[in-house]
C-alpha cells in the first residue's frame, strides 16, 4: 500500500467536500479554527483524484471560517472509490475510539496553564472538573446501566463530585444543557436532586 509522501498548498477552491459524508462535524469547526490558528496547519486535507476531500472536513470547513485562500492537501490518488469510501468512514470510527486519560490530561492541562482550552473544545464544565473543583465519574457503572456508548449518554447517570462553593454554578452550567434531569452529590456525597425539567429522562 503506498503512503503519503508530501502535501501540497492549493487554493480552497479547487477542493470540494464529499456530498455523502456520513459524519457531522459542525460542533467542531470553532475549536479546530482555533486549533489553525494558535498552531499552524499540521495535518493536511486528504482528497481523491477528483480533489473530493476523503479526510478534513473539519478542517476545510474550518479554513473556510478563517478565510483562508490555500490550504495543504494531499492527494491519494491511488485509492479505488470503495477504499476511499472505508477510508473515509475508519477515519471518523477510529478517531470515537479513543478515551482521556484523565491523571495525564488534568496533569497536561495544568502544565499548559496559559492556554485558553475553552477556545479548544473543552465545556466550562469540564475545565471545572480538570482543575479538581468537580471531576465526573461513573459513566456506565451504576446498577441496572450499561456501557451503552457516548450516542445514547442521556440515558446515563453521571456522578459529579464538587465543592460546596461551586455547587450555583454547576446548576447554572447543567440547566444550560437542555432538558435534563441530573441528581447530583455534594462533596460530602449527600445526594439531591438539582431540576428535573423531564421526568421521562432516565436518572
Amino acid at each position: 500500500m503506498k503512503n503519503i509522501e508530501k502535501a501540497t498548498y492549493v487554493s480552497i477552491d479547487t477542493i470540494k467536500p464529499y456530498e455523502n459524508n456520513p459524519r457531522t462535524n459542525d460542533a467542531g469547526i470553532d475549536a479546530l479554527a482555533e486549533s489553525i490558528q494558535q498552531f499552524g496547519w499540521q495535518q493536511p486535507i486528504v482528497v481523491d483524484k477528483n480533489g473530493v476531500i476523503i479526510v478534513g472536513h473539519t478542517r476545510y470547513k474550518a479554513a473556510k471560517k478563517l478565510g483562508y485562500k490555500e490550504v495543504p492537501v494531499s492527494v491519494a490518488d491511488w485509492l479505488t472509490e470503495e477504499q476511499a469510501r472505508a477510508y473515509r468512514i475508519a477515519d471518523n470510527k477510529t478517531a470515537s475510539l479513543s478515551t482521556w486519560d484523565y491523571d495525564k490530561l488534568v496533569d497536561e492541562i495544568q502544565k499548559a496553564s496559559e492556554t485558553d482550552f475553552s477556545k479548544l473544545g473543552f465545556s466550562e464544565v469540564e475545565l471545572l472538573g480538570l482543575s479538581g473543583n468537580f471531576t465526573p465519574d461513573g459513566f456506565g457503572d451504576e446498577e441496572g446501566y450499561e456501557d451503552i456508548g457516548e450516542a445514547q449518554l442521556k440515558a446515563h447517570r453521571i456522578t459529579i463530585y464538587f465543592h460546596e462553593e461551586d455547587e450555583e454554578r454547576l446548576k447554572a452550567l447543567l440547566r444550560e444543557e437542555g432538558d435534563l434531569k441530573v441528581v447530583y452529590r455534594t462533596s460530602e456525597l449527600m445526594a439531591r436532586e438539582a431540576f428535573a425539567d423531564d421526568e421521562d429522562t432516565p436518572n
